[in-house]
């Protein structure tokens, strides 16, 4: 048997593909409910969370207004609202954090 330790360091980002911005205004709330499916493991979310953005009837323009306080308003816990609202920034382009 052969051990690999591999440091954090090893390990580059992984890169999740973005849709462009003018995409996601074209979106319809089923297109919205599709892609957080699609992105159910990359943004660790549960079935539970998802429903919760499809029950507000959220589409492609208020998917890009997002916040991590109206995602909370709508039943999501913290993590996964902060890690929805941070994709949201970095469709958008902003900078990472705050």
């Amino acid at each position: 048997m052969i051990n690999i330790i591999v440091s954090m360091e090893d390990i580059e980002a992984i890169e999740i593909p973005k849709p462009s911005v003018e995409e996601v205004e074209k979106w319809k709330r089923n297109d919205v409910t599709t892609f957080l499916n699609t992105m159910k493991e990359s943004l660790d979310l549960d079935d539970e969370d998802i429903q919760k953005i499809t029950d507000q009837k959220v589409a492609g323009l208020a998917f890009l207004r997002l916040t991590a306080e109206k995602l909370m308003q709508y039943g999501l816990k913290g993590g996964p609202a902060t890690r929805i609202a941070q994709f949201v920034k970095e469709i958008k382009g902003e900078e990472q954090g705050n």
